[in-house]
């Protein structure tokens, strides 16, 4: 039996521009998180800027989300996980999980949108070679961005603006040796 249900599992950008896609060609979108709120990395992080406008992460995100929640063909559920999946294309049968409730629900769907985000990479996990844990005023993209979020980019040792930035990309790409092989 083949359903036309689309699931999405993750609930960051690239989960709610599918769920607005697919509810903007009227078809059915279930779209699970596992954590109890919508945005993923970008508003856990509390990024400062998301888009090529620079308007803030949690702008841009709270449209993506009202855009997902105003459309009626979209049913999202939060602090749910798929804990089982069977089948093929255009017809899977899935198990969802609430967290808390041992009890799930299994769902026919056609189509399964995986869009489960990432996590930061760690500069100081592994290696010291650009000096991230060993000197104050090495920081990541991430913590750069905080700071500009709370119009505040000072040097952790001092508090006071840099007088030099020196941006250091792909940190850990590639490197096998570390665990981390696709691209940062």
């Amino acid at each position: 039996m083949t359903s036309d249900t689309t699931l999405i599992i993750g609930g960051g950008p690239a989960g709610l521009e599918a769920a607005r896609l697919i509810g903007d060609l009227g078809q059915k979108a279930i779209l699970v998180e596992k954590r109890d709120a919508l945005g993923g990395i970008p508003i856990a992080e509390h990024y400062a800027a998301l888009t090529h406008g620079f308007r803030s992460a949690e702008e841009a995100m709270n449209e993506l989300i009202a855009a997902a929640r105003a459309n009626p063909t979209v049913d999202i559920r939060l602090s749910t996980e798929v804990v089982e999946c069977s089948g093929a294309a255009g017809d899977f049968r899935v198990k969802l999980a609430k967290a808390g409730n041992g009890a799930g629900e299994t769902l026919s769907v056609g189509s399964i949108i995986v869009a489960t985000g990432f996590q930061h990479f760690d500069p100081g996990r592994e290696t010291q070679m650009y000096g991230y844990y060993e000197y104050d005023d090495v920081i990541t993209l991430a913590d750069a961005e905080k700071m500009l979020k709370e119009n505040k980019f000072v040097t952790p040792s001092k508090g006071t603006p840099p007088e030099r930035v020196c941006f250091i990309q792909c940190v850990g790409s590639r490197d096998r040796q570390i665990g981390n092989e696709y691209c940062s």
